[in-house]
């Protein structure tokens, strides 16, 4: 759809998302139309009060920031977060850099193609002021579904292994629970850390799944459907 359309910018966003801002799209393409940035992705808020409320906050902070292939030596691997939840970009490059290669990606397409952006020397934009709304609540099988997928594509992309392991996790679950005694949240003070052993088990199984049945990679996959696709 993105390579039919006619338009200069081609904006990519979820059916989960809840906008409230009316000036929402003309924030995230600004920096496009201004010769800023060639990709640009919005800012995203959880209104439940979940562990996703802290996480959110976390990796959308109130600053935006422009990112270029000389932050990789600082950034590593987060050089490459990037959300298509709700994100714009120029359908030129687009074009120029085919896409997504029309490969079936299990998931995380969104790092995929941030990584082509900066690669190729183009930049990209985290548009703090381009606010939408992307509440989840997920279960322990849930996240371990949603990052078995993720461990999938790791493996079958281990290119992204040259920048070193993220070591963001460890941190993240620091904040996550320093803003959860902070806000006397009890209910996510006490199971972020089985929340969080259910994304590292989930992405651990995910980067084995070339030695697990195919029954099983079916059974672990949140994604079930890119398994239902393949051949074997």
């Amino acid at each position: 759809a993105a390579c039919e359309a006619d338009g200069d910018i081609v904006v990519f966003i979820t059916q989960d998302v809840i906008i409230r801002d009316n000036r929402w799209l003309e924030k995230l393409v600004a920096p496009i139309v201004g010769g800023e940035a060639e990709a640009c992705f919005s800012r995203q808020l959880c209104e439940n009060s979940s562990i996703e409320k802290y996480i959110r906050e976390k990796n959308y902070p109130a600053e935006s920031r422009v990112v270029t292939k000389n932050d990789i030596k600082a950034l590593g691997l987060g050089t490459f977060f990037f959300s298509d939840v709700s994100s714009a970009m120029e359908r030129k490059m687009f074009l120029e850099l085919n896409g997504y290669d029309r490969k079936d990606l299990i998931t995380n397409e969104d790092m995929y193609i941030c990584h082509k952006l900066i690669t190729n020397g183009y930049r990209v934009k985290y548009c703090a002021d381009s606010v939408v709304v992307h509440s989840h609540t997920f279960t322990f099988m849930q996240l371990l579904r949603r990052y078995f997928d993720t461990g999938v594509f790791m493996k079958q992309n281990e290119y992204f292994l040259q920048y070193g392991a993220n070591k963001s996790g460890l941190g993240l679950l620091k904040y996550v629970l320093k803003r959860a005694f902070e806000e006397k949240n009890l209910r996510v003070a006490l199971t972020a850390i089985p929340n969080f052993a259910a994304r590292f088990i989930g992405m651990a199984l995910g980067k084995r799944y070339n030695v697990l049945s195919r029954k099983v990679n079916i059974f672990l996959a949140s994604n079930k459907s890119y398994w239902l696709s393949q051949d074997c």
